[in-house]
């Protein structure tokens, strides 16, 4: 005899189940998602400008979302929703060691979504990391950006290799 509809009451929800067929409209699939990094030094001008930081390779792209040629992550079409970013910065400068702040901005449509900083005494030496996290809910079409800007004198860069500076995306749940 077949089982048409399974009742709640019917089942214990904490018990293990292994299934025969195929289970369709269960979970997000986390897609699109991408990971990118600089291969390269990037300079970013003068310290205390706010300049777009620019992840030329990708080690993943589902969706060919990420552009390594402007930096910018664009949501495909049919593709809204809630979206997680990870965001590595190490910028330095070279001149001095003054380094008195680093901040990673993240831009959504070209306005300054939110931004992290991390103070540092100054005379603290020419590399400083900076990690974010954010989660941004965003629509088919939509693009997002990354910033970096550092309190320094001196010419701002980002390191290359994806220890020093990386960002990584994916999709957590659908609009």
């Amino acid at each position: 005899m077949a089982i048409d509809k399974i009742q709640s009451e019917s089942i214990n929800l904490a018990d293990n189940f292994a299934f025969t067929g195929t289970v369709t409209g269960a979970g997000e699939s986390n897609t699109p998602a991408f990971s990118a990094h600089r291969t390269s030094q990037q300079n970013l001008g003068s310290a205390g400008s706010i300049n777009k930081m620019i992840m030329n390779v990708e080690d993943y792209d589902t969706d060919s979302a990420y552009d390594t040629s402007n930096g910018r992550f664009t949501v495909p079409t049919g593709k809204g929703g809630k979206y997680h970013f990870d965001i590595v910065s190490n910028p330095y400068e070279i001149s001095n060691n003054s380094m008195t702040y680093t901040r990673t901005q993240i831009y959504v449509n070209g306005s300054n979504e939110i931004f992290g900083q991390i103070n540092y005494p100054s005379d603290t030496g020419t590399y400083h990391a900076g990690v974010m996290s954010i989660d941004i809910n965003l629509s088919a079409g939509d693009y997002v950006e990354f910033y970096s800007r550092i309190g320094a004198s001196g010419t701002h860069y980002l390191e290359g290799g994806k220890v020093f500076n990386r960002i990584t995306g994916h999709k957590v749940v659908s609009s």
